[in-house]
């Protein structure tokens, strides 16, 4: 109750940290975590690019991690997005965000550090199991060697695979 009055001067991971420990008790915190979730939603920042929002990180960062504090940039969006996934599962604005914490990995060092990719890979199941952001379900074909393979990503699950084992192109 105390860190919730005083969470104005709380950063955007401190917040995401405490919504999601006020989530352990829902029914108790449900008006504070109202709040706490549009004042999260009110730190995520996105621009239009060609009609499409796109997120560009966070308007209030944590502006220095120090050497003994464990976390980055990185971790601080996952953060969020893993409170924000479980306490407002049905924000359409879940998906470019989700969008936004993939991007930033990089070949061979993925998330960057043990503690990001801990982090990351924490969110994106909580993506997975819990968001439903309304995205229109995609269909995807492949055919090859007289096999076709058809997969359909939407919001439930989210996630499809398949298998095509030919040696020729695609079409």
């Amino acid at each position: 109750v105390d860190l919730f009055r005083t969470r104005r001067a709380l950063d955007a991971t401190s917040r995401a940290e405490l919504a999601l420990s006020m989530l352990s008790r829902k029914s108790v915190f449900a008006s504070d975590l109202k709040s706490l979730n549009a004042e999260l939603w009110d730190s995520v920042v996105f621009k239009l690019d060609r009609g499409k929002r796109v997120f560009t990180g966070l308007s209030d960062p944590r502006s220095d991690w120090g050497g003994t504090i464990l976390g980055s940039s990185t971790s601080e969006v996952a953060t969020v997005l893993l409170a924000l996934s479980e306490s407002d599962p049905k924000n359409p604005d879940l998906a470019p965000l989700f969008d936004g914490m993939l991007q930033r990995t990089k070949v061979g060092r993925g998330f960057g550090s043990t503690y990001d990719s801990r982090r990351a890979v924490q969110a994106i199941v909580a993506y997975l199991q819990h968001a439903q952001p309304g995205t229109a379900s995609s269909k995807v074909v492949a055919q090859g060697g007289g096999q076709t393979v058809e997969l359909v990503v939407a919001d439930r699950p989210k996630v499809a695979r398949g298998q095509l084992l030919y040696d020729g192109g695609l079409s």
